[in-house]
């Protein structure tokens, strides 16, 4: 797990006196003397987390749980001395997990948790669920399925001529390394084609690399005019075959990887910052089915 942990001790010192003779152990469960933690968690925009919950986990059980207030604050005023396990969880996040020891007395105040890495695998998500969390419907029908080999995956479908299928991260992004798993599925009509949405601003400005079977392209979207930035149609991509589309932007700079197909950098001055999304297409023009699926969508901030 590769969260960042920053713990701001204004006061971390153990208090001597809590130091009984009939417990001079300082981790000693039933000591008078308690620890103390409070806190914030804050997501990868620097914004404090609602929502998220923190565990003091001690032999794998949990004895101490909370769930971060609308400032994103935790408390825990009074922990029998001991070393625990500090679990992080909040939705759209990885779990963070750090053994910290906290002997009696001691007080950590102000202890900052930076979640900056997200993941979407979906599995939890109840099927048919059209929006999982932080997604929002552009255009399009969108639902999670049960794929098989796969078990839960987002797919997307092209419900009129002439918009495609887009939904978006309701959150935004400057620098970042993404992947995601795509499949492009046989049994769709038309000519499918999966794509990724970077710095999305709205339905008529953003930009996309997108495969289909016979081509990989970066685009930009400038007030609905398509704008090329890179091209191959040299490339192929089986259907019903997984791929991992990997991304990453920092400034102007986008390179591009799938492995062991094709890798390639480019540059467009364009927006600093946007959202993040999923986009379908049918070249051919309106699908009776899906023509992709995705999966297992990485987002990591932590990019300089």
């Amino acid at each position: 797990m590769k969260y960042v942990l920053i713990f701001c001790c204004i006061a971390s010192v153990a208090v001597m006196s809590c130091i009984k003779p009939e417990r001079d152990n300082e981790y000693d469960p039933n000591n008078p003397c308690k620890a103390k933690i409070t806190g914030i968690v804050f997501g990868h925009d620097d914004r404090p987390l609602n929502g998220a919950n923190v565990a003091l986990i001690l032999d794998g059980e949990i004895k101490y749980e909370e769930d971060t207030d609308t400032n994103g604050e935790f408390r825990f005023p009074e922990i029998d001395p001991g070393v625990y396990s500090i679990e992080v969880k909040a939705q759209g996040y990885l779990p963070y997990t750090k053994t910290d020891s906290l002997w009696a007395g001691r007080e950590i105040d102000s202890a900052e948790f930076y979640l900056e890495e997200l993941f979407f695998d979906f599995e939890n998500i109840p099927l048919s669920t059209t929006e999982p969390y932080l997604f929002n419907i552009v255009t399009g029908s969108w639902s999670v399925i049960d794929f098989p080999g796969q078990d839960h995956a987002y797919a997307g479908l092209q419900d009129t001529l002439d918009h495609a299928a887009i939904t978006v991260l309701d959150m935004e992004f400057k620098d970042y390394y993404l992947d995601v798993m795509i499949n492009l599925l046989s049994a769709s009509t038309g000519y499918p084609g999966a794509h990724l949405i970077l710095k999305y601003q709205n339905p008529g400005n953003f930009y996309w690399i997108g495969i289909g079977f016979d081509y990989i392209k970066l685009y930009k979207m400038e007030n609905d005019v398509p704008i090329m930035i890179y091209e191959n149609h040299g490339v192929t991509f089986n259907y019903d075959h997984w791929y991992q589309l990997q991304v990453e932007v920092t400034g102007n700079t986008f390179a591009v990887t799938v492995p062991g197909v094709i890798e390639f950098v480019e540059n467009d001055d364009g927006w600093p910052i946007g959202s993040i999304g999923l986009y379908l297409f049918n070249w051919d023009g309106l699908g009776s089915s899906t023509s992709a699926v995705f999966d297992d969508l990485y987002i990591d901030t932590r990019v300089q």
